[in-house]
């Protein structure tokens, strides 16, 4: 239920923040999920909670701030138990001027904005975290004879395993390039499709995805 002449005032379009408190929380990613959920349609503390896999209670907090700070809005209320339960809208998309953020350099930002995923792949890589004297790293040539590093674990290496990494600083045609960005685009497409039809269970895990490319060299290779 409604309240009576309740207007909407979020843009359903993309929402540009104005302050830098607007910006801070956009750009924490413990904000991220609750933002997911409210974005795609209106939902309850309680739905967000468990869409998140969170506890309610963390759920209003996320909400509580993000109301305060006038990135989500109050959409309406839905009785349950005799009681009404707020629901709560995000815009469909946000924008933040990089003016109204903390970094010093779009360098910086960049920086920042990956970190926590490039810090959670190198832990789940290492796993275990402990080095083992049977480690290596393995320095040599790939079939096409360029030079290759790798991490090798030793006894403890697991074949089973269903993770991949490379990173190359190599030199490509431009057409090659244009072809890369637009298979790595096309793989995105595929990834993001399988995650949608995704559902928990033991048929399922998280994973970590990440497809990097840009021109660019290692200073001093």
């Amino acid at each position: 239920m409604r309240h009576a002449g309740e207007v909407t005032t979020l843009p359903q379009s993309t929402f540009v923040a104005r302050t830098p408190e607007q910006a801070r929380v956009l750009l924490d990613l413990a904000y991220a999920p609750t933002l997911n959920v409210l974005m795609t349609r209106e939902a309850s503390a309680g739905e967000v909670a468990r869409e998140t896999k969170s506890p309610v209670k963390r759920a209003h907090h996320l909400l509580t701030r993000l109301l305060g700070a006038g990135l989500i809005e109050v959409t309406g209320e839905r009785k349950r138990g005799g009681r009404p339960v707020k629901l709560y809208r995000a815009a469909r998309s946000y924008e933040v001027p990089f003016a109204l953020t903390d970094a010093a350099t779009l360098e910086e930002l960049v920086a920042a904005l990956h970190r926590p995923f490039l810090e959670a792949y190198f832990r789940a890589r290492a796993r275990p975290l402990d080095g083992e004297p049977q480690d290596s790293v393995f320095i040599g040539l790939n079939e096409d004879e360029g030079l290759v590093l790798s991490l090798r674990r030793g006894a403890r290496e697991d074949p089973g395993r269903l993770d991949f990494g490379s990173l190359s600083a190599i030199r490509l045609p431009h057409d090659a390039m244009r072809e890369l960005r637009r298979r790595m685009q096309e793989l995105q497409g595929w990834v993001s499709q399988q995650a949608r039809g995704a559902q928990d269970g033991p048929q399922t895990a998280a994973c970590l995805v990440g497809l990097l490319f840009t021109p660019g060299e290692i200073e001093g290779l």
